[in-house]
């Protein structure tokens, strides 16, 4: 047996072993932290500010202005930040113009360029002045101990917690996340997975991105096309009360309180070595920083082009989903994006990584077409060469004939090198250059990243950088706009917390379709619809494929009942129902975008023996 082929073994029988661990361990042990948090004496006190400025010397900002004006009525301002870059702008600007507080909630916070980027930027706010909390998954922190011992002593302004963390560490090795697997499974799966930034109480973003250069389009080989709404109003006054719920949950816990932060904390004396923390900044930030600081860009890219709606809500699961057993137990979100889905009446358009359905929203669908025979149900997902994972999207690939033929899904894959990727990501062609020309990124002395390990993305026929679907989004008869962190899968629904924003107002939501439906135009996504029969051969392939996606182990019918198909040049699109839809299209195979090889091998795999952990995924 070659080396690859152990490779895929081990992990085809550790998906199995993670749906029966699942399963079987259904009670949390959660252990209370061994150590007292940290004076704030203990900690830097440097102050760059008066303390005769009243503002901690915020940078002057129209978000002010906006604030101020909102502050007293219904009217709430929101504002959709498709581009990656511009997301990271508006974040370092609100960072800078923040007069007394700034609380950020992620999934991931990587030890990269934008990671230290944002660190130093909270640094600098805190040492003004500034009272910064940071909430992160403990699981999802590319800093480890001596990096997170540093930050414990960096500033008194400056606090940092970590959610559900393993055996009360900030690094959990190998041997820890097995010992995890085998017997502290549910505390191991279950993870944060909310993002939130809210500054002074009034302005606030949230949606699918993490701490990460390929969130906001720094990523030379790797990036997302993703997606934030930035709120100003009276909603804020919510989503900074989420924060604060779970800012004193006993499930997010200290980072100077865990185990391997405080034995670092012991060895270096409680001293910052150098004195202070310094982080370099890269230059290549430079131009992006200067255009944050220009009060007229922040008013045309932000605030000219907000959507002034009245109808705005925040929902967010509780902290200690899915432990928590009482009348309230529903979880908030999902319960939220179920009501607006039942109530559909002509068409449900979504943006989703990964297009996996749990059973209760197969159930659902179902009635809701029966009910309404002519909704329209159309997703835009990952191809098998967008996805950064691989695993996931075999699950959805093993029930493409459902979703097609049962629920009537128009099903859009995303192409990794989109013919509009300089719509999805403007500075293209600098990352190009960036790719050919710069060094790779290394890591500074102190560093020690101790983040999760990933699947990587496939090999893919194409070159340059890489686009993949991370917005997590939906509109419900374009009146009804949700963006959020929730995937609409089953680990969305029932393991990870979660959050949206539901804005019902109809020219946001036409706004909102009209950019997920950028994702599905031609070049940009090949459609996946029922391949065209042939006679005999076809419909026997079709009844043995239906006979093997049946199966919950077992599934390894060669010949699918779906394909991918690419418009063929000079023709028109037109719906896979079309009775010239095979004339309009070239079939372009299962896996476009991709070689054949092992990744394919793997995908038949999964979705033929993985699929009791698909509740998981």
């Amino acid at each position: 047996m070659s080396p690859n082929s152990r490779s895929l073994v081990r992990r085809a029988f550790g998906i199995c072993a993670i749906a029966v661990l699942g399963a079987g361990c259904a009670t949390p042990r959660f252990k209370d932290p061994a150590f007292p948090a940290l004076a704030p004496e203990a900690r830097s006190a440097e102050s760059t500010c008066a303390e005769t400025d009243p503002d901690n010397c915020a940078l002057p900002s129209p978000f002010h202005t906006l604030s101020e004006e909102l502050s007293a009525g219904s009217t709430q301002a929101v504002t959709l930040l498709e581009i990656g870059a511009a997301a990271l702008a508006a974040r370092i600007h609100l960072i800078r113009s923040a007069r007394r507080s700034i609380d950020i909630q992620t999934f991931i916070w990587a030890d990269d360029e934008v990671g230290r980027l944002m660190i130093t930027e909270l640094l600098d706010a805190a040492r003004r002045g500034v009272r910064v909390r940071i909430i992160a998954d403990q699981l999802n922190v590319g800093a480890g101990p001596a990096r997170l011992a540093l930050l414990v002593l960096a500033h008194r302004n400056l606090e940092v917690r970590l959610y559900n963390p393993l055996d009360q560490q900030a690094s959990t090795s190998l041997g820890g996340k097995l010992r995890g697997l085998f017997f502290n499974f549910s505390v191991l799966n279950h993870r944060m997975h909310n993002k939130l930034m809210v500054v002074d109480g009034r302005v606030a973003v949230t949606g699918g991105r993490n701490i990460a250069n390929k969130y906001y389009d720094y990523d030379p080989d790797f990036n997302y096309v993703d997606r934030d709404v930035l709120v100003v109003g009276s909603v804020v006054t919510d989503m900074a009360a989420v924060f604060e719920t779970y800012w004193q949950d006993p499930i997010v816990v200290a980072a100077e309180r865990l185990n391997d932060v405080h034995a670092e904390l012991e060895r270096i004396g409680y001293m910052l070595p150098e004195g202070r923390i310094e982080l370099p900044r890269s230059p290549q930030f430079a131009p992006l920083i200067a255009q944050a600081l220009q009060a007229s860009y922040v008013k045309s890219e932000f605030i000219d082009t907000a959507f002034k709606v009245n109808a705005v809500h925040y929902s967010a699961d509780r902290p200690r989903k899915p432990f928590l057993k009482d009348d309230d137990s529903d979880n908030d979100t999902t319960k939220e994006v179920r009501s607006a889905v039942t109530g559909a009446m002509t068409r449900v358009t979504v943006q989703t990584p990964y297009f996996i359905l749990s059973a209760t929203a197969v159930d659902g669908l179902k009635a809701l077409r029966q009910a309404h025979p002519g909704i329209e149900f159309l997703v835009v997902t990952n191809s098998l060469a967008s996805t950064d994972q691989y695993y996931v999207y075999a699950l959805s690939y093993k029930r493409k004939k459902r979703n097609i033929d049962e629920l009537g899904f128009r099903i859009f894959e995303f192409n990794p090198f989109p013919r509009d990727k300089q719509k999805f990501m403007p500075r293209y062609g600098t990352l190009v250059e960036r790719r050919r020309q710069a060094p790779a990124f290394e890591p500074i002395d102190f560093a020690d990243t101790a983040g999760p390990s990933v699947f990587a993305p496939v090999p893919v026929a194409g070159t340059g950088a890489r686009l993949s679907i991370h917005a997590k989004s939906m509109v419900v008869d374009g009146r009804i706009g949700i963006v959020g962190s929730h995937n609409f899968d089953p680990r969305s629904v029932a393991i990870n917390t979660e959050s949206a924003l539901i804005v019902v107002d109809d020219a946001f939501a036409a706004a909102l379709e009209k950019n997920i439906l950028l994702a599905a135009e031609p070049g940009n996504a090949w459609v996946a619809a029922r391949r065209e029969t042939v006679p005999l051969i076809g419909h026997m392939g079709r009844f043995f494929a239906t006979i093997s996606r049946a199966l919950p182990v077992f599934d390894l019918w060669p010949f699918r009942y779906t394909s991918n198909f690419e418009l063929k040049a000079g023709m028109s699109p037109v719906p896979p129902t079309h009775p010239d839809f095979y004339d309009h299209y070239e079939d372009v195979g299962q896996f476009p975008g991709t070689g054949v090889g092992d990744d394919q091998l793997k995908t038949y795999l999964v979705s033929g023996f993985g699929a009791v952990a698909e509740p998981l995924m």
